[in-house]
């Protein structure tokens, strides 16, 4: 699962596209991405699991992590905080800042073209307890339809910030306000 977001210089955060395609090897899911990101990328998260190498085997190549299959393809990626109760709070922060019209906090935004997150975002439910042994345990969130509702857990748990991408000096003073990316979003500048 992926999604791709943007920040604008007021730190709030678009959420543009997913891509969600189950039982694919990571070459296929790299090819894909690549394909879907059109624009200059700032910084690309990967899940922590993905960056583990297996240690299991002594064929260099089944060595390779998944990180290291998607830097071979060009996306160069970072380890995400896997800290899970933090980044659910995280996540909390920007829906309330966003529900609230909170001027001092960044909002977060989601295209309408996010289908898959939305509804992940609906049945993301805590798991009940099943005995008195786990009622110590700390909650933990159910695996159900999760994997692009922990992309943007990632996303938003390690705060991105706004980068102008482009030199204003190789493109002139003024911004030229785009087309909405997705339908539904509103119009953004850029420089281009």
């Amino acid at each position: 699962a992926c999604v791709w977001l943007a920040v604008d210089a007021e730190g709030n955060v678009f959420f543009l596209r997913e891509y969600e395609v189950q039982n694919v090897v990571h070459e296929v899911h790299a090819q894909a991405i690549k394909a879907l990101s059109p624009e200059k990328v700032a910084c690309t998260w990967i899940s922590p699991d993905a960056a583990r190498r297996n240690p299991l085997t002594d064929d260099a190549l089944q060595q390779l992590s998944a990180m290291d299959i998607y830097q071979r393809a060009g996306i160069y990626v970072l380890p995400a905080s896997n800290a899970v109760n933090p980044g659910i709070s995280e996540v909390a922060r920007y829906l309330r800042s966003t529900l609230e019209d909170n001027a001092l906090h960044p909002k977060v935004l989601f295209s309408k073209e996010l289908s898959g997150t939305r509804e992940g975002m609906r049945s993301y439910v805590f798991q009940e307890h099943e005995s008195k042994r786990e009622l110590d345990a700390p909650d933990k969130p159910r695996k159900y339809k999760d994997d692009l509702v922990d992309a943007v857990r990632y996303a938003l748990a390690a705060r991105p910030q706004y980068q102008q991408l482009f030199m204003q000096e190789d493109y002139g003073d003024d911004p030229v306000v785009a087309e909405p990316p997705v339908p539904g979003m509103a119009s953004v500048p850029y420089y281009g």
